[in-house]
């Protein structure tokens, strides 16, 4: 590069900044257009090598004649905000608080209609109920002692439910077992009343033209089963029978049910192995064949670990016991005791793969009006309840004379209703209980007796969970 003497100077040209001066313009002639010669590929533009934006340095006066260029700082770009990103994280978050909110919140919806006639009616005999003109004031509205019987009932809290639980054998078509559950989340408790398969049910108080074979409760749903039949939706046909059963329950015994759970032989094992069977104490040796049924029940003394197949031998056996189906039933208190703790404890330990299992089996093998979300309420608040919340209790009653029926106690079963199963703001009254007499027949002096006998002189016991799990249950046998 040639510039004139004046300029002709020493340069250094360094990393950091190039900088030259404008060389004095040579006048020259401009070409015509069409002689003006194209740029050879390689050529570069003086400005390549001198951006015209650059600055003089000098590193000190004696180096004055030295020019040290240095090239101006590039502006580090700006990061561009992801707003895209944020807005997907903040929708997620959003999802994610609602719903946490709604699995803490969430409660099974109550129908507020009262499902059985509040309307006091005269009985055989006097009701020693308390129903005095007390003023409804404040203080007294949600007392269940000192609130008059006004006939109006309204429900006490929004965590206590009732469940109907039905276990149905397909083979026979009969019932093998009835129990009612209640469910306080808000008490941290659960009550069992189980109903024997030979407890005493007039045909009239079931449904006015109602023919049983036998009288006995395991004819109940199979009476409403077969009524409901239409060859082609079997859980239709669950629905509609559990909806009868429910029925006679609330009328009779004068309780709110708000949830329904039909549960098959062949279902019952399945989820027993689903959560890896349990754990319990065979406290004799159980044996019997009934080909017609396809039982075989082999079991032999001692804590031992139970399948799904072996639960079922455990739960129907009841040859050889003395109270025959009062010892079934209290057979199957130490196995619902067993059977909840091994549930408490995966829920508890969150074992995905065990409960993945238990809820793939219950959705195929029992029929409920339950929701997804009811279940997740029950799953979540059973975390609480400890052995020591859980009370069984076979209804309160005896057998009658012949051996034949098992008899509900009219005072001693009022009693544990209003105990355990009210949910309502007062106590059931005597003159509202078992309207249509369901449990009773008046021209049965046998019945009639067991009915009307004084509370103290029935079976009413009831069973913690948590001595059932340390001393199990006595049942005599031959």
């Amino acid at each position: 590069m040639n510039f004139n003497d004046e300029n002709n100077k020493e340069f250094r040209i360094t990393e950091s900044k190039r900088e030259v001066p404008e060389p004095d313009p040579v006048p020259e002639e401009p070409l015509p257009e069409e002689q003006v010669p194209e740029t050879e590929p390689g050529d570069q533009d003086y400005d390549d090598y001198y951006p015209t934006e650059d600055s003089y340095a000098y590193d000190d006066e004696a180096d004055a004649d030295t020019v040290e260029f240095t090239q101006a700082k590039k502006k580090k770009p700006v990061k561009k905000v992801h707003w895209a990103l944020i807005a997907v994280l903040l929708v997620v978050c959003v999802a994610f608080l609602l719903v946490v909110g709604w699995i803490v919140l969430y409660r099974p919806k109550v129908d507020p209609v009262v499902p059985f006639d509040t309307d006091p009616v005269e009985t055989d005999r006097p009701d020693t109920t308390d129903t005095s003109d007390t003023a409804d004031t404040e203080d007294t509205a949600q007392d269940p002692v000192t609130r008059p019987d006004d006939g109006r009932y309204h429900i006490k809290n929004e965590d206590n439910y009732n469940i109907l639980v039905v276990g149905h054998d397909k083979l026979a078509a009969l019932a093998d077992v009835t129990m009612i559950v209640n469910f306080n989340a808000a008490e941290k408790k659960i009550s069992v009343m189980q109903f024997p398969r030979d407890t005493y049910v007039n045909p009239t108080g079931v449904d006015s033209t109602a023919y049983l074979y036998t009288n006995k409760m395991n004819e109940v749903f199979s009476h409403y089963f077969s009524e409901a039949w239409t060859g082609t939706d079997e859980e239709a046909q669950y629905m509609a029978a559990l909806d009868g059963v429910a029925s006679v329950f609330e009328k009779s015994l004068c309780i709110k049910i708000q949830h329904k759970v039909v549960v098959t032989l062949d279902g019952f094992d399945k989820i027993v192995d689903a959560i890896g069977g349990v754990d319990l104490y065979v406290p004799y040796v159980m044996q019997y064949e009934d080909p017609d049924q396809n039982l075989y029940i082999n079991l032999y003394p001692g804590y031992q670990h139970l399948t799904g197949n072996q639960a079922e031998q455990f739960v129907r056996f009841r040859s050889g016991y003395i109270q025959a189906d009062i010892g079934r039933v209290n057979a199957q208190k130490i196995f619902l005791t067993a059977f909840f703790q091994k549930v408490k404890y995966l829920v508890k330990a969150y074992d995905v793969n065990a409960l993945t299992n238990l809820v793939s089996e219950v959705l195929k093998n029992v029929y409920t009006d339950m929701t997804v979300s009811d279940v997740m309420y029950y799953a979540k608040n059973i975390i609480g309840i400890d052995l020591s919340g859980v009370n069984m209790m076979t209804v309160p009653g005896n057998m009658d004379y012949t051996g034949v029926y098992y008899v509900v106690n009219r005072d001693a079963t009022l009693s544990a209703v209003n105990t355990y199963f009210n949910i309502y703001d007062k106590d059931i009254t005597d003159s509202i209980f078992d309207r249509p007499k369901t449990f009773y027949d008046q021209f049965d002096a046998g019945i009639y007796e067991t009915y009307y006998a004084p509370a103290n002189t029935v079976i009413d016991q009831v069973y913690n969970a948590e001595d059932i799990d340390e001393d199990s249950i006595y049942i005599p046998t031959y």
